[in-house]
């Protein structure tokens, strides 16, 4: 079996508060960078103004471009530090439709829970859903919103 491949995509900020990047450069940036096509899990940090943007318009990337994300098996989103983002000020979005444009993701990490919507987790594959910075209370609740068993069973996993 080949080698996990990390790679870390993120807008500095820097580039976010210049202009030069936002939120929407973050997919077309990944789909051009060579190294992508042998990538196996993908780490998504600060997408610029998390504290007030959601991610939804890198999901909505990952989803319109599934076939060429349909090879990462690992996906974390909102890896950053307290320094770029306080973890209850990351605004994430909704992952719903996520599910089946990764059909062989087996790892999911999401950071922060403001605006958080998982819908129906209809995924075969995912063996593992975590949370760094949740709450009890909050894994609870996003489990009941999720409506899933799936879901119960990969939060307490």
């Amino acid at each position: 079996m080949a080698a996990e491949k990390t790679k870390t995509y993120r807008i500095s900020y820097k580039e976010y508060d210049s202009g030069e990047k936002s939120a929407k450069d973050l997919v077309p940036d990944m789909l051009a960078d060579p190294e992508f096509p042998d990538l196996t899990e993908l780490v998504i940090g600060d997408w610029g103004g998390t504290w007030e943007d959601s991610c939804q318009v890198v999901l909505d990337g990952m989803i319109e471009h599934a076939e060429q994300f349909s090879h990462i098996r690992g996906l974390f989103v909102g890896d950053m530090d307290y320094e770029e983002c306080e973890v209850s000020w990351i605004i994430q979005g909704n992952y719903s439709k996520l599910w089946a444009a990764l059909p062989n993701l087996k790892a999911l990490t999401i950071k922060g829970s403001t605006d958080l919507e998982l819908g129906e987790i209809c995924h075969e594959g995912l063996e593992e859903l975590r949370r760094p910075g949740f709450r009890c209370d909050q894994i609870h609740s996003k489990c009941k919103a999720a409506k899933s068993e799936k879901a119960a069973a990969l939060y307490w996993h």
